[in-house]
This record gives structure tokens, C-alpha cells and sequence, in this order.
């Protein structure tokens, strides 16, 4: 077996050591398109609900907006996190969430995540030594990152390079 073939295994194994933990940026740029995301689905709703019920034509409650916003919100994060381990924000930066021995979140877990996600105090221990907001420490998660193809070659050598003797 040379050393290309231990690039092409496509083995759990393997796949594993193609992820790290994301940075405080990342985290922010899934929150920004999620939230978006959750905010268009919640005006299309409003606005499906203006046309159907004639009540709400002249005055749609905010509070009925706030609802519908936080029930969107928990589905949308408790099913795309427990069925595709990522939201859609995850998916285009390339992340997913994994348990910390890098397996599928139970459905318990997924559950822990989303509702200490709505605590707004979270976000401050992104700035802490660990890195870690509430809702993965509290469910035991962490984000990870896949490595692009040049990262996961540096990642393969890296050891091996470190091994050998470059004297001149």
C-alpha cells in the first residue's frame, strides 16, 4: 500500500481526522445565514396567514410573530441538526455537529442544543479559554470543521514530515 492509498481510504476512521474545531467566525457566520434563513420562512408564513385569515388583514400581531419565529426556529435547528448533523448556515461552511468522540448527536442531545441555544448568555463563552458556547457544552457537542483537500494532505504528511531529518 503506498501513501496515496491512505489518502483515497474512505474509511469512518479516516474521516475523522479531517475535522476541527471551528473559530468564533465561523460560529457567527452559520448564526447570520440561519437567522436569515429563519427569518424569511417566518415572513413567508406571516404573510400565507395575512391572506387566509381577513382578522389579520389591517394589523398582524407582533406577538404572533414572535411565536411563529420561535417555533420555526427550534424545528429548524432541532431537525436539520439531528437528521443532516448541520444546519443549512453549517452545510455552507462546511461543518457539522459531532459528540465528543466525534459521533451522531442523539436526538436527547439535539434537544439539549437547541433549547440552550434561546440563552442568551451562550455567546459569551465563545470568549473563554475552551472556546465552548453553552449549547455544546451543556450537550456535550462540539462544531467541527471538514478540512479542504489541501489542508487534509498537510494533515497526512505533517507527521511524517516530522520525522525525518532535513539536514542539508
Amino acid at each position: 500500500m503506498n501513501h496515496f492509498d491512505d489518502i483515497l481510504d474512505n474509511s469512518v476512521e479516516d474521516e475523522k481526522k479531517y475535522f476541527r474545531l471551528t473559530e468564533p467566525i465561523d460560529r457567527g457566520l452559520h448564526c447570520l445565514m440561519d437567522m436569515a434563513i429563519i427569518s424569511i420562512l417566518t415572513g413567508v408564513i406571516v404573510k400565507a396567514l395575512i391572506s387566509i385569515l381577513p382578522q389579520f388583514q389591517e394589523k398582524f400581531p407582533n406577538e404572533y410573530i414572535q411565536i411563529i419565529w420561535l417555533g420555526i426556529y427550534l424545528v429548524y435547528y432541532f431537525l436539520f441538526e439531528f437528521y443532516a448533523q448541520a444546519t443549512i448556515g453549517k452545510l455552507v461552511r462546511r461543518t457539522r455537529v459531532m459528540t465528543l468522540d466525534e459521533a451522531k448527536p442523539s436526538a436527547l442531545q439535539t434537544l439539549i442544543r437547541t433549547i440552550t441555544r434561546l440563552i442568551p448568555i451562550g455567546f459569551i463563552m465563545l470568549y473563554t479559554p475552551y472556546n465552548i458556547p453553552l449549547h455544546d457544552f451543556a450537550s456535550k457537542t462540539r462544531v467541527q470543521k471538514k478540512l479542504r483537500d489541501h489542508e487534509r494532505r498537510i494533515t497526512h504528511y505533517a507527521p511524517r514530515l516530522k520525522k525525518r531529518n532535513f539536514r542539508g
